[in-house]
């Protein structure tokens, strides 16, 4: 968690960001990977940044996970 302030042009912003991590199915990169059969991610990390202005506040959250896709070629038989 980091929250600071920040002027620009005379205005005076607050930001603050903040990162949850899953506990389930953490580990490194190289040896945990892709989704479980109940659905979890390897390495779920979501990222949430809030900027305020006044009394306006917005937010942008990011997710991240380890996923890997391997295509199959189906079509040689």
């Amino acid at each position: 968690i980091a929250i600071g302030k920040l002027d620009i042009n005379e205005n005076s912003f607050t930001y603050g960001v903040i990162s949850r991590r899953s506990t389930y199915r953490a580990g490194t990169r190289l040896f945990i990977r892709g989704i479980d059969n109940d659905g979890k991610v390897a390495n779920f990390v979501e990222t949430e940044q809030i900027l305020q202005l006044d009394d306006v506040a917005c937010s942008y959250v990011q997710n991240y996970a380890d996923l890997n896709f391997e295509v199959q070629d189906n079509s040689i038989v």
